[in-house]
């Protein structure tokens, strides 16, 4: 397996690109383009170099949660407002306030929190707690 030696990142204020070591991840440092601060971090990347030790397997549980806002509940507020055009918005308001509630539901990491894309998922891709 190939290491990696250098990583990219834009700055957030010129959206230059910036090109550092490995050795550096976690510094600040200024951008070569625009002289501002920047923290050379990636979200999710963590350095061979300081990554902690590899802690039990940690059990979580994939659950559902629902949403206040989102595209589940606009669907279901259209069901709603449908619901009162008699007869035939009825039932069809009825049908998509069905929908919009299974829309509106997501899967998450009982531990993090995180969105998990399937019920068939082995492992959270944020904490890496394995789900049984």
């Amino acid at each position: 397996m190939a290491e990696i030696q250098s990583l990219k990142i834009a700055c957030p204020s010129c959206a230059g690109h910036i090109e550092f070591p490995v050795d550096m991840h976690g510094q600040v440092i200024n951008c070569p383009h625009c002289s501002l601060s920047v923290p050379l971090t990636i979200p999710g990347y963590v350095c061979p170099a300081s990554a902690p030790p590899l802690p039990q397997t940690v059990r979580g549980q994939i659950i559902r949660k629902g949403e206040t806002f989102g595209v589940g509940c606009l669907v279901q507020l259209i069901g709603l407002v449908l619901l009162f055009i008699f007869p035939i918005g009825t039932i069809i308001g009825f049908a998509i306030m069905v929908c919009g509630q299974f829309m509106a539901y997501k899967l998450r990491c009982s531990i993090c929190g995180a969105q998990i894309s399937g019920k068939r998922v082995k492992m959270c891709p944020a904490c890496r707690a394995s789900f049984v």
